[in-house]
């Protein structure tokens, strides 16, 4: 099977929380997202219910949400940040408030 490229675009917002995060976890989640760009619906996590349509890679208890479009093709990734159940800062609620 022949390898399409797919192009990963980080939100302004994503860029900004990796930049905040300890360097290891910049590093390890950096790389992964990368990694996004060869067979990006082979990888991570499907969501569901209100996060139907997005996907999650993970790194400890940080997460990268993401979203493919087969049409264009493209990855986006809209937000990254920690999991933390029921706070506010949790990566989950964050991607709902900027959806």
């Amino acid at each position: 099977m022949a390898s399409q490229i797919f192009p990963v675009i980080v939100a302004p917002v994503a860029a900004d929380a990796l930049r905040a995060l300890p360097r290891n976890i910049q590093v390890g989640l950096g790389r992964k997202i990368r990694s996004l760009r060869e067979f990006p619906l082979l990888k991570g996590k499907r969501l569901r219910d209100e996060l139907e349509g997005f996907r999650s890679i993970k790194l400890g208890r940080y997460r990268a949400l993401f979203r493919v479009d087969e049409a264009i093709p493209v990855v986006h990734v809209p937000i990254l940040g920690i999991r933390k159940v029921g706070d506010k800062n949790d990566v989950y609620a964050l991607v709902l408030c900027h959806s």
